[in-house]
């Protein structure tokens, strides 16, 4: 098991289609004890639902291309800012564990996924969330104002 989840039951979801990509996700995290759940696309994903998951991961390509999905994940970001978000997508020319992408996700994964980023990913996301919260809170505190 991914040591830094060794006391905890993880519950993952999936937005995207139900691939490969999917499938390899889906036994490298069950081979952790990890549950990898497809979740219901954006349009019908309730705050509820979204809540219930501890890291959502996105497949980008599955949905249309970073493109088409920018203003998409930066509503269900701010909707929902403390759902760790992880990016998974060909196009992008590495795994990137830093916050540079915050608005739309906490990590991005180059698609295929390697085992050893999908471990850092995980650990990743759950402490960038951290800081993405933080700011979504200042802001809404600040435009009350």
């Amino acid at each position: 098991m991914f040591a830094h989840f060794e006391d905890r039951d993880i519950k993952c979801g999936y937005i995207g289609p139900e691939n490969r990509q999917y499938d390899v996700l889906r036994r490298m995290l069950s081979s952790n004890e990890i549950t990898l759940q497809p979740a219901t696309g954006f349009s019908s994903l309730g705050f509820a639902e979204a809540a219930s998951y501890d890291i959502m991961f996105v497949d980008i390509d599955g949905l249309g291309g970073i493109d088409r999905m920018i203003d998409t994940l930066s509503i269900f970001r701010i909707d929902n800012p403390g759902v760790p978000v992880v990016m998974i997508s060909d196009t992008f020319s590495r795994d990137d564990f830093d916050k540079s992408r915050q608005i739309l996700a906490d990590v991005s994964l180059r698609s295929p996924v390697l085992y050893p980023s999908l471990e850092l990913s995980l650990f990743e996301a759950v402490q960038n969330n951290l800081s993405w919260q933080e700011n979504v809170v200042y802001h809404r505190e600040n435009i009350a104002a």
